[in-house]
Formats: structure tokens, sequence, C-alpha cells
């Protein structure tokens, strides 16, 4: 007898178990599905969006609302969940909204509240009527630093929250401190070189910054962009000679034997890059970077049609080549005049 009313009190039980552990799913995937959402992004403000959204969801609360401030306690971003335009509003024009939130930041952990009108009063504020009732809320910290403040508020059905809301909400906030701090970072990062770069521009040296690996131009600055403009018009205010090919780099004009040679401007561009580079191997990459800049996936062959087109015109050979010589799989070479 006693062994069947232990055995009906647990089958009685059983459905109890049964649906407390179907929430404790429930909740559990919602709480993945929201953090997988917030990894998805980078962006600030999706990330505070489902951020409130996910807490508001998993602690059953009508209200949320994310109030990040900068390194000079300034308000910054604030995200509103769950806020009637009208409400949000009412909110915003409420006198102490901000000393609420700086109230918020100011606390050492978090804060629950089923009377959050009266605890408002007791500050000496006058309570919000967009909500009274059941608050709970955490300052935002990274690294000593203050980043804002998270509140959720009016539980459903008039509830207090509890101790899983609390961890809900904390772990949340975690979420949104991280990132967060990291937009802070990044936004220093972008001002500082902004900063630089500025500085750099306006300085009364040359500057060129290469890339360290493909050793392609970075940057320069108005300086070196001026002094290379004059040694530009240094080089080309001579013109180079070399047997029968004679250039004029101010006309840009070109004469073989004393007569003038039609070529086209990248053709010109070409002729006048390897002779001011006479006796020096230009490669490919120089000349693709220095005359094929804008062309879309340029390569070696591009030069190489360009160089014989060029060879013809200035009756050179590339079997017994007087002018521009081929170094294979490297570029090619101009000779160099006997006077330079």
């Amino acid at each position: 007898m006693i062994r069947a009313d232990c055995r009906r009190r647990s089958l009685d039980g059983f459905p109890r178990r049964e649906t407390g552990n179907q929430a404790l799913r429930e909740r559990i995937s919602t709480l993945n599905a929201a953090i997988l959402r917030i990894s998805a992004t980078l962006d600030l403000d999706t990330v505070l969006s489902e951020v409130v959204e996910g807490a508001r969801g998993l602690s059953g609360a009508r209200y949320g609302v994310i109030a990040t401030v900068d390194e000079a306690g300034e308000p910054a971003d604030s995200v509103f969940s769950g806020f009637t335009p009208e409400e949000q509003q009412e909110f915003l024009i409420w006198p102490d909204h901000g000393r609420l939130f700086q109230h918020l930041r100011e606390l050492e952990g978090p804060l629950r509240l089923a009377d959050p009108a009266g605890h408002v009063r007791s500050l000496g504020m006058a309570p919000a009527r967009t909500f009274s009732r059941t608050l709970q809320g955490t300052p935002m910290r990274h690294r000593g630093a203050d980043i804002g403040n998270f509140f959720l508020a009016e539980k459903a059905d008039g509830e207090e929250f509890t101790d899983e809301d609390e961890e809900v909400l904390m772990l949340f906030a975690s979420q949104a401190t991280a990132v967060a701090a990291n937009a802070r970072t990044y936004r220093n990062e972008q001002r500082a070189r902004a900063d630089l770069e500025a500085l750099v521009e306006t300085l009364p040296v040359g500057v060129v910054i290469l890339d360290a690996r493909s050793g392609r131009t970075v940057s320069i600055n108005r300086e070196a962009k001026r002094i290379r403009a004059a040694l530009r018009r240094r080089e080309d205010s001579e013109p180079f000679v070399l047997g029968e090919i004679a250039i004029d780099y101010e006309q840009r004009r070109v004469t073989v034997g004393g007569e003038a040679v039609e070529l086209t401007a990248t053709e010109y561009e070409l002729l006048r890059v390897l002779s001011l580079e006479a006796g020096r191997v230009v490669t490919f990459d120089t000349l693709l970077r220095r005359i094929w800049a804008r062309s879309e996936n340029p390569d070696a062959n591009l030069v190489r049609i360009f160089v014989r087109n060029l060879r013809r015109k200035l009756g050179d050979s590339a079997a017994s080549p007087a002018y521009i010589f081929n170094q294979r799989g490297v570029g090619y070479r101009m000779a160099n005049p006997p006077d330079r």
C-alpha cells in the first residue's frame, strides 16, 4: 500500500518535471539563438538592438534601454526597445531621465526594484509615467571605464524580476559592454589615424609611405608630390638623344632621323619612362604601376604588346635591338646615350 502511494506521487510529479524541463530547454534555446545573432554582426547599433531584444524576450520585460557614454561621460548611443514612439518621446523629455542613467552607471552592481517609482522618489526625482512597476538595471563597465547602463522594466503580469532574470541581464550586458568598448577603441584609432594623416600631409618635408611586402606606394604627402613634380619637370627639360631617336619632353615630340613619329599617349609614356631610366632595367611591375595603374588586371603581356608596337615605329628590332632591350622575364632596358 505504501509502495503504491509512492509510485502514484512519483507519477503525479513526472508531468510537472517534464513541463519544467521543457521550459528550461526553450529558454536555453532562445538564449543560444540570441547570442548567435549578436555574434553574427560587428555593427554596434545592430548588436545593441539584438542585446535588448534578447534580454527582454528571455526575462519577459516590456521595456528595455541601453544608453552608452563616451570617455567624457557624455551621452553617446542609445537603444530603446518595447517603447511606442510616444512613450519613447515621453521618456526622453522626462527631466530626470539623465539622472536615472547616471544613477545606474554609479551602482556597484545590478539593481532590482519592485517599486521603481518609490526608489526614484527616494533619490529626489519625479517618477517617469512610462513605467512604474518592477525594474532591474546594471552599470556597464570595461576595465574600470564607464561604458553606460542597461535596464529592463515592467515584467509581464506585474511580477518581480527573478535571480534568473538578473543572470540574463548580466549576460547580455557583458555582450553589449564588449562590443561598445571595441567600437570606442575603433573610433579612437580612426581619429588618431586621421590626425596622423593630417600631420603627415602638412609636414614641410616629403613623406612617402610604402607597403612593406609589395613595395607599392600607400600614400604620398603634399610636399613629396611637389618635389616629384619639380624633379619630373627638371628631367623633362633636357631632350633625350640616342642614335637616330630624339625625344623633346617639353613638346612631347619624338623624331627618328629628323622625321616626326606619331605615338599614342600610352606609347609615348612607355618611351618616356624607359628613356628616363636609360641604362637600367625597368621591371614589368614598375611599368604596369606607372603606366597602367588605372587599368583592370594588367599583366606583362600588355607591356610586351606596346613594346612591340613602339619598336616598330622607332625602327628597332627585337632580334637585334639598338634602343630597347629585353631582360627576359624581368622587364625592359633602354640603351644609355653616350653622354649620359
